[in-house]
C-alpha cells in the first residue's frame, strides 16, 4: 500500500495517508467486485432451479 499509495497521488506530503486512501479505494472496488460474483453465482443457481422444474414440468 505505501508504494501504491505514493504513485496515485504524488502530491501528498504522507505516504502513509496517500497509502491509507488508496489501500480503501481499493477494498471498495475489490468489495464491489466480490458482491457482483457472488450475486452472478446466486442467479445462476437460481435459473438452472427454475430450467430443472420447467423440465419436470414438460416430461
Amino acid at each position: 500500500m505505501y508504494l501504491f499509495g505514493n504513485h496515485f497521488f504524488p502530491g501528498f506530503k504522507t505516504n502513509f495517508t496517500a497509502g491509507l486512501v488508496s489501500g480503501l479505494l481499493l477494498d471498495t472496488v475489490i468489495g464491489e467486485y466480490c458482491n457482483m460474483y457472488k450475486r452472478e453465482r446466486e442467479l445462476e443457481s437460481y435459473r438452472r432451479k427454475v430450467a430443472e422444474e420447467y423440465r419436470k414440468e414438460q416430461m
